[in-house]
Order: C-alpha cells, then sequence, then structure tokens
C-alpha cells in the first residue's frame, strides 16, 4: 500500500514538474561602478591631476626675402628764387654798347643719390670782351673763399650768332674744384636780333673730354644780345624761344596774293557791270523777238 501511494505521487510530481518551464535568466547590461560615498564627516580628499600641456613648436618657415629695391631720391626742384642779374659791355675803343644780358644763372651738381645747387650771387663781377666774331662774358661770385667763374662765349656765323660754348670753375666744401664745359652751339638767332627766353632752360655740362653729363647749368629770364654797336642801352626786336619767329617774307607773300586776287575780282566785277549797261535791254526770250518785247535794263528795280 505504502508502495502503490509512493508510485502516485511520484506521476503527480513529474506532470507538475513537466508543466512548469524553466524561463531563462534575462541578460542584464553591466553598469559602471558607483564610487562608494563615505558618509563620515571627514574631508574628502581630491586628487588634482595637473594639465597636460601638449606644446607643439612648428618649425620656422624659411623663406627668402628679395632684396630692397633702392628708392631714387628725386631731385628737388632748382630754387625760383634767383637772382637776375644785368650785363652790358662796351667797345675797349669807344663807348658804343657791344653786348648786353640778363639772366638768372643756376648749377645743379648730378650726384647718385640728390643733387645739390649753386647760384650765382647778386654781388658777381663780370667782364665782357668784345671782338669782331667772338664775345666773351665772364662771371665770378664768390661762395667759399675762392672765386667761382663761369664764361659764356659768343660766336658769329655769317648772318647770325650763337651761342658757342660755356665754361665753368667750381669750388666746393672740400676745397676741391671741378671745371665743367658745354660744347654745343645753342640758340642760333639772326644778326641785329637778341635772344629771349623766359622758362627754364638746362643745359648739360661735361668734363671736356666725354659726353658724360656731370652737371646741369640752369639759365632762366635769359635774354641777351651779342655784337651790337648801338649808344643806347636798349634790346633789339626779340627773338622768343616759344615764339613762331617767322620769317618776314611769308606775310609779305600772303598779303602779295591776297591783293592781286582782290584786284582781279574788282576788275572782273566792273567789267561786267560795264557790259550790262551798255547793251541797255534786257531780253524776254519771247518767240517773235520784237523790239517792243525788249525792257530798258534801268526800269528795272534791281538795275537802279
Amino acid at each position: 500500500m505504502i508502495i502503490k501511494s509512493a508510485i502516485i505521487l511520484f506521476y503527480i510530481f513529474a506532470s507538475i514538474a513537466a508543466d512548469v518551464s524553466i524561463d531563462p535568466q534575462p541578460t542584464y547590461p553591466i553598469l559602471p561602478t558607483t564610487p562608494v560615498i563615505p558618509t563620515s564627516n571627514s574631508p574628502i580628499s581630491t586628487t588634482t591631476s595637473k594639465p597636460t600641456t601638449s606644446t607643439s613648436t612648428e618649425k620656422p618657415t624659411t623663406s627668402t626675402t628679395p632684396n630692397p629695391t633702392p628708392i631714387t631720391t628725386p631731385t628737388p626742384p632748382p630754387d625760383n628764387n634767383l637772382t637776375i642779374n644785368d650785363y652790358i659791355g662796351n667797345y675797349t675803343d669807344s663807348k658804343d654798347i657791344c653786348f648786353m644780358a640778363k639772366m638768372a644763372i643756376q648749377f645743379e651738381i648730378l650726384k647718385e643719390k640728390n643733387s645739390s645747387f649753386v647760384n650765382v650771387t647778386k654781388n658777381d663781377s663780370y667782364k665782357v670782351t668784345c671782338q669782331k666774331n667772338i664775345t666773351e662774358l665772364i662771371v665770378q661770385w664768390n661762395t667759399t673763399t675762392i672765386n667761382n667763374t663761369v664764361s659764356f662765349e659768343f660766336l658769329k656765323v655769317n648772318s647770325t650768332y650763337e651761342l658757342h660754348e660755356i665754361k665753368a670753375t667750381l669750388y666746393f666744401d672740400d676745397n676741391t674744384n671741378v671745371t665743367y664745359f658745354h660744347k654745343s652751339p645753342e640758340f642760333n638767332i639772326p644778326d641785329k636780333l637778341s635772344y629771349y627766353c623766359a622758362r627754364d632752360q638746362a643745359l648739360s655740362l661735361t668734363n671736356g673730354s666725354s659726353n658724360v653729363t656731370l652737371a646741369k647749368v640752369h639759365l632762366t629770364s635769359l635774354q641777351y644780345q651779342a655784337f651790337m654797336n648801338s649808344t643806347n642801352a636798349q634790346y633789339a626786336s626779340v627773338w622768343d624761344c616759344d615764339g613762331a619767329n617767322t620769317s618776314d617774307v611769308v606775310p609779305v607773300v600772303v598779303g602779295c596774293v591776297l591783293a592781286i586776287l582782290v584786284v582781279l575780282l574788282l576788275v572782273v566785277y566792273l567789267f561786267g557791270r560795264r557790259r550790262c549797261q551798255t547793251r541797255g535791254y534786257l531780253s524776254m526770250f519771247t518767240e517773235e523777238k520784237n523790239d517792243s518785247d525788249y525792257i530798258p535794263m534801268k526800269t528795272l528795280s534791281c538795275f537802279k
């Protein structure tokens, strides 16, 4: 009996075990471990880590810097407050005037960087020598302990004359001196006239043996007349450097041509008028051309 009851209980537990399914245990994510905060009142020991400073050192870039272009300093303009000096010369054997001039003279010494200027001052001295075909003006002035000198030579060529040569000797502060030349003829004008030019005229100066320009001479408000023979200190008619300076032949020829044309027109007009008046009648071009068809011209209003 006991064995039978045990068998029955075994089957009962077996059926119950078959109905109950064992679910698999779910998998949960692993959470980070939460630090345990102490509950005591003791101060919290905090460890501060020093920030790591990463210094990245860049290699310097090597760049080739081009050589700076030298700056050319512009030459300062000539001084406008120049002294205009007058010069007059007489023949040695008479009191007649042979030469007259007035001008402001300035020298520009050319250098690599800046140019320097030397002006002819008011307190200058001069000498004029007049010959048949050559006239020379020598001007001296003092800027240092020694006098500077410039000479102008004028040459007569047939019925004209010109500024033939310029020679200047200048002394500087370092007790050196340089002689400059301008050997190119300038300002050729007809005889019996005076040359005039108000604007600045710059003439190049060399050392005489080469064509390299070492300096310049500036002539401003220039007027001169050479090979004169007068008792009056007055300039003759002006040959202006900026004027037309045309010959008198051209206006004379143009005037003669215009006069001839006027005379021809007047002759043609008078001849035509006289011919019409001698005829006395105007034909109306009728078919029969009777005398009654002609009308006297004097009766027409246009011929009264």
